[in-house]
C-alpha cells in the first residue's frame, strides 16, 4: 500500500524485513557484548575476538532478522515467535562458528596443515558448534525466543502505530497548509 505525501515522495510503510534486520542486528551486537565480557572467562577470548566479531555478529543478526522479520511480523500466539526466535539462535550459533572456524584459518598458517583428512574439518567444527552451544547457546536459545515474542507483541506493533500517527500528522499538516504553486 503505497499513500503520496507530495508530487515528489512516495510513502512506504515500514517493512517488517527492514525492522527485523535492524532489532535484530541491535540484538546480536548487545549479545555479542554480553557474551564477551560476561560469559566467557578472559582465558577464552581468544576464542571469541572482538573485532572481528562485531561485523559478523551483526551481519548475523541483520540477515537472520530480514530473513525471519516476515514471519515474526504475522499476528499469532507466543509459541510461533518463540519457535521462530529458537531457529533464528541456531542459525547465528551456526553462522558464528563458521565465523569462528574462518578466523582461525585466517589467524593460523599451520592450521590446515593439521588435518589430514576432510574429515578433520568437519569433527573440528562440529567441536566449535558444540563449544559456542554449550557456553553461549545455552543462554542464546531461549533469550533469542524471548526477544522474538517481544518483536511479535511489542516493538513491530508500536512502531507500526507510531508511523500511521506520523502518516496522520504529515497528512493533516499538508491538507493546513496548501502549497503554493
Amino acid at each position: 500500500m503505497r499513500i503520496m505525501i507530495s508530487d515528489s515522495k512516495e510513502y512506504h510503510p515500514i517493512s517488517p524485513r527492514f525492522a527485523g534486520a535492524v532489532f535484530f542486528a541491535i540484538f546480536a551486537l548487545l549479545f555479542l557484548l554480553f557474551t564477551k565480557y560476561t560469559l566467557l572467562s578472559l582465558r577464552d577470548s581468544a576464542l571469541l575476538p572482538l573485532l572481528p566479531s562485531i561485523p559478523i555478529s551483526i551481519i548475523t543478526g541483520a540477515f537472520a532478522g530480514g530473513l525471519f522479520g516476515p514471519a515474526l511480523a504475522k499476528k499469532s500466539r507466543w509459541s510461533r515467535p518463540f519457535i521462530i526466535g529458537v531457529l533464528i539462535a541456531c542459525l547465528s550459533l551456526i553462522l558464528g562458528s563458521l565465523g569462528v572456524l574462518t578466523h582461525y584459518y585466517l589467524s593460523d598458517a599451520t592450521f590446515l596443515n593439521r588435518f589430514h583428512q576432510w574429515q578433520d574439518h568437519i569433527v573440528f567444527y562440529g567441536l566449535i558448534l558444540l563449544s559456542l552451544t554449550m557456553t553461549i547457546g545455552i543462554w542464546l536459545i531461549p533469550l533469542s525466543g524471548l526477544v522474538a515474542i517481544y518483536f511479535n507483541k511489542h516493538f513491530l506493533p508500536g512502531l507500526l502505530k507510531t508511523d500511521q500517527q506520523r502518516l496522520k500528522s504529515l497528512n493533516q499538516t499538508k491538507s493546513a497548509s496548501p502549497h503554493d504553486d
